[in-house]
């Protein structure tokens, strides 16, 4: 399905560091900012008692808040852009974290017949807007959300919030402050698409296997670091044949857990970045969200002519 390059390079390791001397460099980036958000909950896997779940699902947001917290919050410009996919969870921890720091935040997204859920999510916190345009491909939308930030003293999130340092600080974060409660897992496994957390916990647990599902796209060069990362055998949109006992994604983390279960060795970690039901239950608060206009006429680009 996917192609999955041979190379460990790890693009978020800086310079010529190793994985130890990046983590040092990553929690010294990160500072002594002091989190807002709750410990994930942390629980053996309903299969096996010798492994565990680090479970994003069933607090504030997903991973992607505790990744982005610091960055969003320490950032001088109150207002922010973002392209929103069709599926993913990194608008909604935007959102969430827009209205935590009194920021505001614009989702630009794709016009189509029908949004999505992950998409309306952003509705449900203050300070968020949400506007749709047609476009050719998705950098096409990321280019005009970056001219938009220029003319209006704003900031273009980086899609995903890959290849943003400050992301990847809040992550290794995230795995300091787990290390010293449960200790250092001996593997961790999780979903791959940009790579972003694959290469983060590779940093944060150094002496810990990582290994990985791809299930949205190519992974390419520089993307996997020294994970074992093979590939789904269904398309992105499509969910995942096996399901779990708790809520996850049926697109994304579920299709990296029956791995884990086969696979993990005792004290190994799954990571599960968010769920489908976390994103229903802020839908109940947002009315006739299902029948908003989300279509958009070619050429129309009024979604960037005001801030």
């Amino acid at each position: 399905m996917y192609e999955i390059t041979n190379s460990t390079k790890n693009k978020d390791l800086p310079g010529n560091y190793g994985k130890y001397e990046a983590r040092s460099y990553y929690l010294r980036l990160y500072g002594d900012f002091k989190s807002q958000l709750p410990q994930p909950d942390f629980y053996p896997s309903p299969e096996r008692s010798d492994i565990f779940i680090l479970d994003f699902a069933k607090g504030p947001c997903g991973l992607k808040a505790y990744g982005a917290e610091a960055f969003i919050a320490r950032l001088p410009n109150k207002l922010m852009g973002y392209a929103a996919p069709r599926v993913g969870h990194a608008a909604e921890a935007i959102a969430m974290l827009t209205e935590m720091y009194d920021k505001k935040s614009v989702f630009f997204a794709a016009a189509s017949n029908e949004l999505t859920p992950h998409q309306a999510v952003v509705l449900g916190y203050k300070n968020c807007d949400l506007r749709f345009v047609k476009i050719p491909a998705m950098p096409c939308l990321n280019s005009w959300i970056r001219d938009w930030a220029n003319k209006f003293n704003a900031v273009a999130l980086p899609f995903g919030l890959a290849n943003t340092p400050e992301v990847t600080a809040g992550l290794v974060n995230m795995c300091e402050n787990h290390l010293m409660i449960y200790g250092e897992p001996t593997e961790f496994y999780c979903a791959v698409s940009t790579g972003t957390m694959i290469r983060a916990l590779q940093i944060g647990w150094p002496n810990a296997k990582a290994v990985g599902v791809a299930v949205a796209r190519n992974v390419k060069d520089g993307e996997k670091g020294e994970a074992d990362v093979v590939t789904y055998h269904r398309t992105f949109y499509q969910s995942s044949d096996f399901k779990p006992e708790f809520n996850t994604t049926a697109t994304y983390d579920a299709k990296a857990y029956k791995r884990f279960i086969d696979e993990a060795k005792p004290g190994a970690i799954f990571i599960n970045v968010g769920s489908d039901q976390q994103i229903e239950n802020r839908l109940t608060n947002i009315k006739d969200w299902k029948n908003i206009n989300s279509q958009r006429e070619w050429g129309n680009q009024e979604a960037f002519t005001y801030a």
